[in-house]
């Protein structure tokens, strides 16, 4: 009995997030290197798996902003970052009725503001602090895996037959290439 409460009592430290949350954040970095030009009927499993990634952000995006609204006593001083980046996101959202590709321009601002909209999800609690540093935690395994990846796909051109680095972010073939890596690592600790 008292083994089981102790557990209970150690296991509920480390639960301050949401577990919506928690899923939210993890669709966003599912989100990686997928784009808008994966929304096309598709083909085989590996098309259906692209797609549905691709279409993550406009799931992700109203729901955390359903989830925000439900709770009306969400503060945030006047002048965080966080509101400045969504304010940045919802210009970005404007401008993009003026960019030569308006349907990518406007995937991308809500993609970046679906990321923001979640993190406040993590801070919008009686336990802000302790919530945002799991929400880090997340973020930092995630990038891990990510790397581990890259990594392990790109091992013969780092580290086989190559004679030094010089031009082996060549030989990566497109592996090296903006994965949006930094979106998630990047707005993580400005959320308050």
């Amino acid at each position: 009995m008292l083994l089981s409460r102790t557990i209970s009592i150690q296991f509920s430290r480390f639960r301050y997030a949401p577990a919506s949350a928690l899923i939210l954040w993890t669709c966003l970095w599912l989100t990686l290197n997928s784009g808008f030009w994966y929304i096309k009927p598709p083909i085989s499993a590996d098309d259906w798996q692209l797609y549905i990634r691709a279409l993550l952000p406009f799931a992700v995006l109203p729901i955390a902003g359903v989830f925000l609204l439900g709770h009306l006593k969400f503060q945030l001083p006047r002048n965080a970052p966080s509101r400045l980046l969504l304010v940045y996101g919802v210009f970005a959202s404007v401008a993009a009725i003026f960019s030569p590709e308006p349907l990518w321009s406007l995937y991308w601002s809500m993609d970046f503001l679906a990321t923001i909209l979640v993190a406040w999800m993590f801070v919008d609690l009686r336990y802000p602090v302790e919530s945002a540093r799991q929400m880090l935690q997340v973020t930092w395994v995630a990038t891990f895996i990510v790397a581990t990846i890259i990594g392990y796909q790109a091992r013969n051109s780092l580290f086989g037959e190559a004679t030094s680095a010089y031009g082996s972010l060549i030989e990566l073939q497109g592996l090296s290439r903006s994965s949006g890596v930094a979106r998630m690592i990047g707005k993580a600790p400005v959320t308050q």
